[in-house]
Formats: structure tokens, sequence, C-alpha cells
């Protein structure tokens, strides 16, 4: 919950006010012996996180990174919640979201400092911290516009599995075939899938509008809500909206598959090598015979990469700044806004007014992928996946080189 991330940094004017005050004090804790932590927090924080427990934290981030030099805010959720940048002796910064009461003393309710990472300074500084990880990456970044300009790139046209990020290709279909956004469809039994996501959970027959299972498949990744907007466009459509969205290889992912139909496909062993052995034909048939037979009720999860080259959906990092600049271009302002309810990473508002954002994971697959416009007017596309067949992908590592990716791109050009 305390681990530490690093990053670098843009100036921001000071907020003021007892949430700055609070945040220095949180700081102040990075030392070598943090006493009286405890004062800080209310009860309820202190019964989930031990007061001995905060105090190894911070300590273990004195050791790591040294003391807090400066804390710079970053906006702000009303007066009892914000984020900030706390800037460490050794050049290295932690993004944190603050919550405190409302009354005096003002003790603190929530507190979230994400994962580390090394300040980095140019996009080639990003793309040689990429190379470090194990398995295979892509990699893009590229500045949009009527001539596109890749800033950095590594293996930028290697198809990866996407996991969730495939739901940017359900998304353009629907804009592709032009739906209606205010279109109601009552869930289906037959249609509903397992998390991540809520709706599984609803009635079947509960009416929902297009706009709103496309809000729940892209803002919280929501499967079954993803499961019957693929069934509404149609599967064909989809692979339709691939080719038309700049995916250079959209035969890897025929027969596009429903999550569902993937978790049955990873859970059992029959299914999984009969798929394998048949072609897209046979595929095809599976689909609407055997795996659809399969009950959901059988579905198990899985810890290990399980056949993530073969059964997935498949994207370079070059295709998915493709679909967010096919996005751009269509300016629809409801798939806009959509893409952009979750900025997923800590993207600066004032920075980036707008941040269109899909990621995607199981094990051993990452995405994160972006569409991103800055407070100059200028737009911006990055995709980065990482697989590795071999074992589960370390989360934090991930996110942080995205971070300091997006942070070098609010410098580009300037």
């Amino acid at each position: 919950m305390l681990a530490l991330l690093l990053t670098t940094f843009l100036a921001c004017p000071p907020l003021g006010g007892s949430l700055d005050d609070i945040a220095q004090k949180v700081a102040d804790l990075v030392c070598e012996d943090p006493k009286d932590c405890e004062e800080l927090f209310n009860a309820d924080f202190l019964e989930a996180v031990p007061a001995d427990k905060i105090r190894e934290l911070f300590a273990q981030g004195f050791r790591d990174h040294g003391k807090a030099v400066e804390v710079r805010p970053l906006d702000r959720d009303g007066e009892e919640a914000g984020r900030f940048d706390i800037v460490f002796a050794d050049r290295s910064i932690v993004t944190m979201t603050l919550t405190i009461e409302k009354e005096e003393p003002h003790k603190i309710a929530g507190l979230h400092l994400t994962p580390a990472r090394a300040a980095l300074e140019n996009v080639e500084d990003v793309v040689h911290a990429f190379k470090d990880l194990p398995g295979d990456v892509s990699f893009k970044a590229v500045r949009l516009g009527e001539t596109p300009k890749t800033l950095g790139e590594l293996e930028g046209d290697r198809q990866l599995a996407l996991g969730s990020a495939f739901k940017l290709y359900v998304l353009g279909a629907l804009l592709e075939e032009k739906h209606k956004w205010d279109e109601i469809v009552p869930l289906k039994e037959e249609w509903k899938s397992l998390p991540s996501g809520v709706l599984h959970n609803w009635p079947a027959g509960a009416p929902v509008t297009l706009h709103t299972l496309a809000v729940e498949m892209i803002s919280i990744s929501d499967n079954t809500a993803a499961d019957h907007l693929l069934h509404v466009a149609g599967r064909e459509k989809v692979e339709a909206a691939m080719s038309v969205m700049g995916n250079t290889d959209p035969s890897r992912s025929k027969p596009f598959i429903t999550t569902c139909e993937m978790f049955k496909l990873r859970t059992n062993k029959d299914l999984r090598k009969a798929w394998l052995k048949a072609d897209e034909a046979g595929r095809r048939e599976m689909l609407d015979g055997a795996i659809k037979e399969y009950g959901r009720e059988k579905i198990t999860m899985w810890l290990k990469p399980g056949a993530i080259s073969k059964i997935e959906w498949f994207a370079s990092a070059a295709d998915m700044c493709r679909a967010m600049d096919w996005f751009r271009k269509k300016n629809d302002e409801t798939a806009l806004g959509v893409l952009g309810v979750n900025r997923g990473l800590a993207i600066r508002k004032d920075v980036w007014p707008y941040c269109g954002f899909k990621g995607g994971s199981e094990p051993g697959v990452l995405n994160l992928t972006f569409l991103l416009k800055r407070d100059d007017g200028a737009w911006f596309a990055l995709s980065a996946g990482w697989n590795n067949k071999d074992r589960a992908v370390e989360d934090n590592r991930f996110f942080a080189l995205v971070q300091a990716a997006v942070d070098v791109l609010a410098k580009s050009g300037r």
C-alpha cells in the first residue's frame, strides 16, 4: 500500500490550505525514525494499517531514497482530497493521493503512495529501461497530426497479447457501425462473463444503454459489458474494425473471442488443445458448439501464463497508437468521453487536459495505451505492451516506466 513510485516532474503552482500542511507532514515522516506517526491518522486508517507498519514503511522509504526535500501539489478534489509529488534526496519522486477529514485536526482518512520509478530525462532513457524487462516488449510514442512523428520506439511493430486492451476494438466497432449510444440492451444471462467488473451480478433482463456498457467496459474493464457489446456489434464487425483502425495483422485475433470464451479456453485443457489444432473455420464451429456448451460455472482462474502467444487478442504498440489516432480523427464526443473516464495512471490534468486510456492484463500480459492532448493543444499516442510466457510480469515496474514515458512527453517539443 505504501510502496514508493518515483517519477520525473513538472512545476505546478502551490494550492495552499490544510491539505497541503498535512501533505508536508506525511513527507516529514520519511526519516530514520518516524515517531508519533499515529497522531496523523484517524482510527479507521490505523485499524487497517497499524502504526508499527506505517513507521516501518516510511523508514524503509528513507533508507531507499533519503529524506523528502520538496512537496509539489498536482491537483485537488475539493478541500479534503488531492494529489502531490514528493521529491526525494536521490531525485526520485512519489506521487501521493491524500484524503483528510473535514474537521480539525484534519486527520488522514486515506493515503496512497504509488510504486517507485526512477527519474528518466528523455524518451531514449525510457526505451533503454524497457529493454531491461524480461520477455517481449512493444513500445511506441507518437506525436500525432497530419504527419505523425515517432518520438520513441522499441519493437513497435511486434504484435503481443493485449489482455483487456482489446476492448478498444469493440468500442471502435460500435462507432464504425454507427450504433446509437442511447440504444437499450437487456442483459442476457448467456452473455455474462466473470470479473473484472460488476455487471455479471446484475439481474438478467436489466435494461442498459450502449453508452453505459461502453463506460463500464472501458473505465473498469467490465468483462460482461464487453461481451454484451461484442455480441451487439457482431464478431465479424469487430474483426473488420481491427483493420479499419490500423491493426496490421487482424488474422491473429480471428475469430475474435469474448472474455468468457477466453476463460473457458484457459480453464479446459481439452478445449484448448482442440482450439490450437483447428483452423479458423474449425474454431468458429467450436465457438458455436463445444465452447458455448461448456458451462460458465466450470471456469477457474489461473495464476501462470497460458498460451498467451496463441490464444488471446493481438496488436503491436504501433497498432494501438493507430487505433487511438483513429478515435482522435473520428472526434466522436461520446467515444472520447468514454475513453477519458479512467486516466489509468497519475496523469496530471493541468498538463494533459484530455487523457484517453485502456489497459489490459492477465498472467504474463500487460498493456497500457493512451491518447493524450497536452495543454498546448498537441496530441500524442503512447502504447506499451509486455508479455512473458514464463512467469507473471511485474505490474509496478511496468507502470513506473509508462508513467515516466508520459512525463517525458509532457516536455517534448515545447
